[in-house]
């Protein structure tokens, strides 16, 4: 009857709080150098529901800790999913995609094609806020290698880029893109043109190209490739 239900709800409500409790003892007994007897009690919550995220978080948490990247990025890649926007999930999640072994491991995960291009640009935007840098710039050259087409994979790997000061690099990556979509057009003005005013590696490093109509001490390779780009 009622009172049946009622008591199963508070029961439910209890064994949910002491669940918490475990959770949060084990978390503590971990951080607190305690990691055996804290890793073995996230893990005897987890072998009772391997889904639920609650439990999942601290214990990828302390497979970061320990080093071992291969079950973490398991469980970020699955937290990620359903918790986008959670700053603990991206940061341990980037932790893991930038270790030693990190993009070995993904490639584990998730198949490096075209239909997983935005996957891997969503990747590596979370290991570029992340100071992720390497493991940023391997993900979204794949996505753009994957989708050559993809002007926004172009930009964000030239941005990337710029994050690290390697300008010639960064207007490699467009004129990359521009060679590879040479009639795609924009105000009438197609990729193939902005290649052609781009400078070559040799020449930005050199700091000698200039734009026709920028000033004798101005040089593109030392601002932005965007900026160099306007000025073409």
């Amino acid at each position: 009857g009622a009172g049946g239900k009622a008591g199963g709800k508070a029961a439910a409500k209890v064994a949910a709080k002491a669940r918490r409790l475990k959770i949060e003892l084990g978390r503590t007994l971990f951080k607190a150098g305690a990691r055996q007897e804290g890793g073995a009690l996230l893990t005897s919550i987890l072998q009772q529901d391997m889904e639920q995220a609650d439990a999942l978080l601290p214990y990828g948490e302390a497979c970061v800790a320990l080093g071992q990247h291969d079950d973490a990025l398991k469980i970020f890649l699955r937290l990620v999913t359903q918790r986008s926007d959670d700053s603990a999930v991206r940061r341990l999640l980037a932790a893991s995609l930038g270790s030693k072994d990190g993009m070995a491991l993904l490639r584990q995960q998730l198949a490096f094609d075209a239909k997983s291009a935005s996957a891997l640009a969503f990747l590596a935007t979370i290991a570029r806020d992340h100071s992720k840098l390497s493991a940023s710039l391997e993900l979204i050259a794949e996505a753009a290698r994957l989708v050559p087409d993809a002007s926004a994979y172009a930009l964000q790997r030239a941005h990337t880029l710029e994050v690290e000061l390697r300008y010639a690099d960064a207007l490699e990556a467009v004129r990359e893109h521009c060679d590879a979509n040479p009639q795609r057009a924009a105000a009438g003005v197609r990729c193939a043109d902005v290649a052609a005013l781009l400078p070559t590696r040799e020449q930005c490093e050199a700091a000698r190209w200039r734009p026709p109509s920028a000033p004798p001490s101005a040089s593109p390779c030392k601002g932005t490739a965007e900026e160099a780009a306007l000025r073409a």
